[in-house]
């Protein structure tokens, strides 16, 4: 397999210059035997043609997946495990230590102890976005519980472009703006120079769960109310930004979509690395019914969503990869006009048991994002409970600001219930 990287994919790899990794735990009790692991890793890479190559540059500047032949196994680092917040401490140097060059854009971390381990995955997030990291998450589990499970592969040598329909690759304004696009973006990335970088030394995540009880609480009313999960906290968090006055000018958040969703060829279970980004534009009055600003936050991400072009991203930027240097330093630089990123994976696929092994927790997949503002809200619910992660950095967004939306959102989900 040798394929070059479409433009979005190398933009996330960024010629390798900085660590770009989706990071997620899962927390297991039984005896878990290394050979065991190592086995179903390698199942894994059996199944995903991306866990088996490494990113070749060429000459022009061109990023290549080029299959590594033999296959070199995923990497497991082994701890011996110190509590149930040991993986706190691992998550951040797991973000920003980047992949040795040649080999496979996974890694593991392993805290191990007698009967509990925590599962530290990490992947690239040029082949893995959040939904990808869960879908491995699943295959591992399943794989430890039945060592003879057959899982079917797929083919990842197929250009992404490929998967866009014959007549709008044939059509005449698109092979315009195809034409047009890179001298446009050359021109427009010629401001990068003069861009001054915020640094990005201090990066920082808060981490929190809802109980089982309160979660169930807030699923009932948001179904009683008519309204998703996903709108309420959209705005729950926007205001909480809001209310503090630094913050006040940032009424824009983007919504992260599965662009699977989109495209019939890519299916649930395909790694598969970027996902379209949906902005919302809301400014949050507290004085009004959260409840009603959060169906507006739902009506209005409907809109966004009808409008989404999945094929143009794929269609357009093939010929945009000699512009990735670039648009890296100017991605770099630059420091977003929104508020935050939010993820919403909702109820993951993975089960509460896998044969021997009990799933005792499974914590939020998230990043910290090494372009533009890095603020991100990744948001997953597993055993009844609500787990939220966000990350950012010190030089964005200081954590004594992020502990108070923290504190301001749980304040008004309580006020929300109360009057309930």
């Amino acid at each position: 397999m040798k394929r070059a990287l479409a433009f979005l994919e190398a933009s996330l790899y960024a010629a390798g210059v900085v660590a770009n990794h989706v990071v997620a735990t899962v927390t297991i009790q039984g005896i878990l035997k290394e050979a065991t692991l190592r086995q179903a890793l390698a199942r894994l890479q059996q199944r995903h043609p991306l866990l088996c190559v490494r990113i070749d540059i060429d000459h022009k500047g061109i990023a290549y997946f080029v299959a590594m032949e033999p296959t070199i196994p995923i990497p497991i680092e082994i701890h011996t495990r110190q509590g149930n917040d040991h993986w706190k401490s691992i998550f951040i140097p797991a973000c920003v230590r980047s992949f040795a060059p040649q080999m496979p854009l996974m890694r593991l971390i392993w805290l191990q102890s007698a009967t509990v381990s925590d599962l530290v995955f990490i992947c690239h997030h040029t082949i893995c976005d959040g939904r990808s990291v869960l879908t491995l998450i699943n295959e591992t589990l399943q794989i430890l519980a039945q060592p003879t499970l057959q899982l079917d592969t797929y083919d990842a040598a197929t250009p992404l472009s490929c998967y866009v329909p014959a007549a709008l690759q044939r059509k005449l304004s698109h092979r315009l703006i195809r034409s047009m696009l890179p001298p446009v973006m050359k021109v427009a990335l010629w401001v990068a120079p003069f861009k001054q970088e915020t640094p990005r030394n201090k990066p920082y995540f808060l981490h929190w769960k809802l109980d089982a009880e309160l979660s169930a609480l807030l699923l009932y009313q948001c179904k009683k109310e008519g309204v998703t999960i996903h709108a309420l906290l959209g705005v729950l968090f926007l205001a909480s930004f809001q209310s503090l006055a630094e913050n006040r000018k940032y009424q824009k958040l983007f919504c992260s979509v599965d662009m699977r969703r989109f495209i019939p060829q890519l299916t649930p279970d395909m790694l598969f690395g970027f996902p379209a980004m949906v902005p919302i534009r809301m400014s949050v009055n507290l004085s009004h019914s959260l409840w009603q600003q959060a169906k507006q936050f739902h009506l209005q991400l409907q809109r966004q969503l009808a409008k989404i072009d999945p094929y143009g991203p794929l269609l357009y930027t093939e010929r945009l990869q000699p512009l990735v240097p670039a648009l890296t330093r100017y991605a770099q630089k630059d420091r977003g006009k929104h508020a935050f990123t939010f993820s919403n994976m909702g109820r993951v696929a993975i089960q509460e048991q896998y044969g021997s092994f009990t799933i005792e927790a499974l914590h939020s997949p998230a990043c910290i994002f090494p372009f533009g503002n890095p603020s991100t809200l990744c948001v997953t619910t597993f055993r009844g409970q609500l787990d939220l992660l966000f990350t950012s950095d010190e030089n964005f967004l200081p954590k004594t600001d992020a502990e108070q939306i923290k504190e301001k959102v749980m304040k008004l989900i309580m006020q929300l219930l109360m009057k309930a």
